[in-house]
């Protein structure tokens, strides 16, 4: 196994003799990995994840590996993560939770060795677990072509998988063998987890039906993978012209022959759920409607108009919903960029796209700003009666991120709007002839 290893890792790593990060758990297939690397004699630093999860087991498990590595004068680093309210806060399961906690801090300290590569002890039984599960969560191409032996990190370095040939069976073999010492984790015996509940229940069929399903997979993967490097050609050749900017013309994409999959594709990237570009294709297949719908993803907001998609990154500042504006200047109001002024009362009072003036005596400062909500009201220039801010919109046939992003001026943050800037004012700070100053506010 030894020698079968040690020709895995010429072709993973560049011999400039960079250190090597091992990421150990304490488990059988990690302790069976970071055994062959000391063997190498390359110079090695081990990592080590405290997740949290099990008490004083988990406390036990970062013991067991910062003393056998104490014992061999290997380097050893560890942190700890509060794994389960990582989770909570971002509404995802725990083990896409350790795995977003363990990568971000594989990549910072790769980068602190110099963009040393972090090996990790997935092999073969693990690879063959992840494409069932990607299969049964919904996946393209990109989720059956299995694990690669190298990936870049999330910000830096790599990340490589020198057991990835290797099956359990064979890892086990090797522990027995050379009389490894390594933890149990007694979660992995249960099937809590989709992982384990496939790994005990599933893969234990597919073995059955035929023994060397794990190699049938891989060399079913590895077709997969010389697949998705072509589709993934057509994709950035077909795909960038249209999503040069935020905004796809849905006729210029139907004009594409392979459409539906660019669609998929683009939103699977931006984290859109599968159902998104489903129900996007099934409005255009069937000619229904498309203006006012609107999807999310953790990253991103998409609004659909009556002939484009529109995509923006969701803002850091999205819940910031009231500004106060204590004198002139430019403010930032979420993303958007306000101007103030005060001066004499212009020759002519038209004011370019964007742009709003008022009497300025009858708009002091400090100027409250906020989004627009539901129930606001102004009178407009020119007509009697109230009208809703919401009607004012349907009017202007705004899309649902104008909307979204409208900001309105208000004197005590009740539901009468003085102005929504850069469209309309309210008929009572209008410029009239008794008018001494105006107020001028632009956005963009």
């Amino acid at each position: 196994m030894q020698e079968r290893f040690e020709k895995i890792l010429e072709g993973l790593l560049c011999q400039d003799g960079r250190a090597v990060l091992l990421a150990v758990s304490g488990g059988i297939d990690s302790m069976c990995m970071a055994e062959l690397f000391r063997r190498t004699g390359r110079p090695l630093v081990v990592l080590h994840c405290n997740f949290g999860l099990r008490g004083a087991e988990s406390d036990a498990d970062e013991a067991f590996v910062r003393d056998w590595c104490e014992a061999r004068s290997l380097p050893f680093e560890s942190t700890r993560f509060d794994t389960a309210a990582y989770a909570a806060e971002r509404g995802i399961s725990i083990e896409m939770a350790a795995r977003d906690l363990r990568y971000a801090w594989f990549a910072r300290r790769s980068a602190f060795y110099g963009d040393a590569p972090v090996a990790v002890a997935h092999h073969a039984d693990d690879n063959a677990e992840t494409l069932v599960l990607n299969l049964l969560r919904g996946t393209g191409l990109e989720g059956i072509r299995g694990m690669r032996a190298t990936r870049p990190l999330p910000g830096a370095g790599s990340l490589i998988r020198p057991l990835l040939t290797f099956s359990r069976q064979e890892i086990a073999a090797f522990a027995a063998a050379e009389s490894l010492p390594f933890r149990e984790d007694r979660t992995n015996a249960g099937t809590e987890y989709r992982r384990n509940k496939i790994r005990h229940q599933v893969l234990p069929v597919f073995r059955e039906i035929n023994p060397a399903f794990l190699d049938v997979l891989a060399r079913d993967m590895a077709h997969f993978d010389e697949a998705a490097r072509l589709v993934g050609a057509y994709y950035e050749e077909h795909m960038a012209p249209l999503a040069a900017g935020n905004r796809i013309r849905l006729d210029d994409l139907r004009a594409e022959k392979e459409w539906k999959y660019l669609l998929f594709r683009f939103l699977r990237e931006r984290g859109f759920a599968p159902s998104v570009p489903e129900q996007i294709a099934g409005m255009l297949e069937e000619n229904r409607p498309t203006a006012g719908h609107s999807f999310r993803s953790e990253g991103y907001r998409l609004v659909l108009t009556a002939d484009a998609m529109v995509l923006e990154e969701n803002a850091l500042d999205d819940g910031l919903l009231r500004w106060t504006v204590p004198g002139p200047g430019t403010y930032f109001c979420g993303a958007t960029a306000v101007t103030v002024s005060r001066g004499p009362v212009p020759a002519s009072v038209r004011c370019p796209a964007g742009t709003v003036l008022l009497d300025a005596d009858r708009v002091p400062f400090p100027l409250t700003l906020r989004r627009w909500r539901a129930g606001d009201w102004l009178r407009p220039l020119g007509l009697d009666g109230r009208k809703k801010v919401s009607d004012l919109f349907t009017d202007l046939h705004l899309n649902l991120l104008d909307k979204e992003k409208a900001i309105v001026l208000v004197q005590d943050d009740g539901s009468h709007v003085l102005s929504v800037l850069g469209l309309r004012i309210d008929d009572s700070v209008k410029v009239t002839g008794q008018t001494q100053s105006v107020l001028r506010i632009s956005i963009g």
